[in-house]
């Protein structure tokens, strides 16, 4: 967030309030960086100087709409029905065989969390099952190709010296956040440390446990607003 410093100079007649903006390191890179990413979607909303007239929407988008959202709401009712019906047979099935199942009547936001949590932690499996196809079932030209993208990474690599091949998009991803939510992570700023880049930095992370996830939403998928807290390391 930006701090605002006011200063007062004195003159002869009046005596002023000037307020400076200074902003916080990299924040001008960082507002930047947005307006390259939004830039497209507010160009969209201009034609010729002039913003665009909102469109009148056509009879059939209208009966559309009037529909849906009559719809809706009988919709959602018979959601919430069947999910209740549902609980209440799982509830009678654990009662009758005294296992502890999970409910069914979950919020949808808690469901994406868990699906985030389910994929973070299946991508080993996935990776090796992906590998094994590769090496069963590939002939020809994708195997030898596949062969000698390993051969390039074996000889290569780089990852003990810049911690693997970051992707920021990826880091980005929403589902991540839907990740840092499930437990949820949260990241309390204690100290300022050096934005210039020149100074290196050994981060420990304790306690954890054998998979550390919350080193993992902090570092590795950004989830947490580290590289927004400590800008530059």
């Amino acid at each position: 967030q930006p701090a605002v410093v006011t200063d007062t100079t004195t003159t002869t007649s009046t005596t002023e309030a000037i307020a400076t903006t200074q902003y916080a390191a990299n924040s001008l890179n960082e507002a930047k960086q947005h307006y390259q990413q939004t830039k497209h979607r507010e160009s969209g909303k201009f034609e010729g100087g002039q913003k665009k007239k909102v469109r009148q929407k056509s009879a059939a988008q209208q009966y559309i709409d009037n529909v849906t959202q009559q719809l809706m709401p009988q919709i959602e009712q018979t959601g919430k029905q069947l999910l209740s019906a549902s609980d209440d047979a799982v509830a009678s099935l654990s009662a009758s065989t005294g296992i502890a199942f999970a409910p069914i009547n979950i919020p949808f936001q808690r469901r994406r969390q868990t699906f985030a949590v389910l994929l973070w932690s299946s991508m080993i499996l996935i990776a090796a099952i992906l590998n094994f196809c590769a090496f069963r079932y590939w002939t020809g030209w994708k195997f030898y190709l596949y062969l000698l993208w390993l051969t390039y990474k074996a000889l290569y690599q780089t990852f003990h010296k810049d911690g693997g091949l970051p992707i920021p998009f990826v880091r980005h991803a929403v589902v991540w956040q839907w990740f840092r939510d499930y437990f949820p992570i949260r990241l309390h700023k204690r100290c300022e440390l050096d934005a210039s880049g020149n100074t290196s930095y050994l981060f420990g992370y304790h306690p954890h446990g054998i998979i550390g996830m919350g080193a993992v939403g902090t570092f590795a998928m950004l989830a947490s607003g580290f590289n927004r807290l400590f800008p530059g390391v």
